[in-house]
């Protein structure tokens, strides 16, 4: 099975001038297949793990679909926040109409032209 690890890491401490992250906010990886769109539509929820480190917050996953995925089309991996889990556990594939979910990070857009690569896509900005 093939697999691409994304990451974000969120926050800081106050002394370095980066933000605190709040303990209420829940993330959740989606892939889309346009970042641009308004609404997003996004195809997969990730399975999608969060640590604690401090005032670091890691948010990671594994999981790629890549039986979704089109030769040639766009897609993004887009990092979801919400202050409501309830909303975030009912999210479903579908165009993001939420408004109590946001997104917090968009990766950059990638064509799907070949057998996917072992590698790490990490967010941009990484702190802050």
């Amino acid at each position: 099975a093939k697999s691409a690890e994304v990451v974000s890491t969120i926050g800081g401490n106050q002394i370095s001038g980066q933000c605190t992250v709040p303990l209420n906010l829940h993330w959740k990886f989606a892939l889309v297949d346009n970042p641009f769109r308004t609404p997003l539509l996004v195809l997969a929820l990730l399975q999608t793990t969060t640590t604690r480190k401090n005032d670091v917050v890691t948010v990671a996953t594994n999981e790629f679909s890549a039986s979704i995925l089109q030769p040639e089309c766009e897609y993004a991996y887009v990092l979801l926040q919400t202050t409501n889990q309830t909303a975030l556990d009912a999210l479903m594939p579908a165009f993001l109409r939420d408004e109590a979910i946001e997104v917090a990070a968009i990766s950059s857009t990638f064509v799907v032209d070949q057998v996917p690569m072992p590698g790490t896509i990490t967010s941009d900005p990484l702190q802050g």
